[in-house]
């Protein structure tokens, strides 16, 4: 893998209420990269389909890879921690870089999904939003731009208006789950997901079994991915033992949680704090699993250690996934080490997207 572009030039960003950093650098996959991260995508998104119960998945899907490097920078991809079906953020903010990206011959995420929608959905769509304080400010800025900037004529629509009948394909954007952290009302969570050709896309599972529930990622039978996907458990009395000899190994998260919410790393936790929030989040009403650590590597990218990671998207229809593009997070690595996340929004930063 390359990084082409590597003058360290980073603008930021304005994003809702809040400031992005975008490094003007280019990553770059070898042929045989791109062609084994579409093979793993491909085959686990099937299990996620088959575990969930989902048929007529359709919209956009990002997987978040955790990548590894050799010595020579080759590719290869050692975990995954989240497949999000419910709001991918990218075409959002990459519709706030796209004035950077339009004299270039760079990869423009923003005018990838709206043409793919207006190719499968036609041109007059609805959106509908998710109630996040922060993102709300993100998806009004892109209903603007979509249709300031687009071929779509977008309107957008509150739950109220869904549930007397909607005539038009309808793009879902929040977190939708029955059984964890949703961006929708729980009546209308219960209600659409009762509903047969609801309409949407990204689509409103049936039984609120979105195949983008953490949860399916548990206990995956086929080796290969297993490996990948690490040695993962849910929380319950017979796994409590287990969770605390192997603190320091454990990620705790939320099965049904959103943006980085409620996850423990063990490792930066003492063995009381461990202990205690295991036997708390045992007794909540939230799903917890407990997820083999995996650990974003640090490469050195304009003369400066830095951690990333490796963000495929994917337009979703049933079983089938077309690739689109890829972003890549990325924080200083003394950060990261700190906290073992990468958040964009405290410091953090995405590089050029590309394919």
């Amino acid at each position: 893998m390359k990084f082409e572009n590597q003058n360290n030039q980073k603008e930021k960003i304005p994003m809702g209420n809040i400031g992005i950093n975008f490094f003007d650098i280019t990553p770059k996959y070898e042929n045989n990269e791109r062609k084994k991260i579409l093979s793993l995508t491909s085959d686990l998104w099937k299990i996620l389909l088959k575990k969930s119960g989902t048929k007529d998945f359709a919209g956009v899907v990002r997987f978040d890879l955790v990548p590894s490097f050799d010595k020579d920078n080759n590719l290869d991809i050692s975990g995954v921690y989240e497949v999000n079906t419910g709001q991918p953020e990218c075409p959002i903010a990459f519709a706030q870089i796209d004035e950077k990206l339009k004299n270039t011959n760079g990869v423009r995420p923003f005018k990838i999904i709206s043409k793919k929608i207006e190719n499968d959905f036609g041109k007059d769509i609805n959106i509908m939003l998710g109630r996040n304080k922060l993102k709300d400010a993100w998806g009004n800025n892109f209903i603007k731009l979509l249709q300031e900037k687009s071929n779509l004529n977008v309107e957008k629509v509150t739950e109220e208006q869904a549930k007397k009948g909607i005539m038009k394909p309808t793009w879902r954007l929040g977190d939708f789950r029955l059984d964890g952290e949703s961006h929708f009302s729980i009546d209308f969570t219960k209600w659409v997901s009762q509903q047969p050709n609801n309409n949407f896309f990204n689509t409103f599972c049936l039984n609120g079994n979105d195949p983008g529930n953490k949860k399916f990622l548990l206990n995956i039978d086929d080796k290969n991915l297993s490996k990948m996907v690490g040695k993962n458990k849910i929380l319950n009395k017979e796994n409590i033992e287990w969770a605390k000899k192997n603190k320091t190994n454990l990620v705790m998260k939320p099965n049904g949680g959103a943006s980085g919410n409620g996850i423990f790393f063990g490792e930066h936790m003492s063995s009381a704090e461990w202990k205690q929030t295991l036997y708390k989040n045992l007794n909540s009403k939230v799903s917890y699993g407990l997820w083999e650590k995996k650990k974003l590597p640090s490469v050195k990218i304009a003369e400066k250690e830095m951690t990333l990671d490796l963000n495929p998207v994917f337009w979703a229809k049933g079983d089938r996934l077309e690739y689109l593009y890829t972003i890549s997070r990325i924080m200083n690595s003394k950060k990261y080490n700190e906290t073992s996340l990468i958040n964009v929004a405290a410091g953090g930063g995405l590089l050029r997207p590309f394919k």
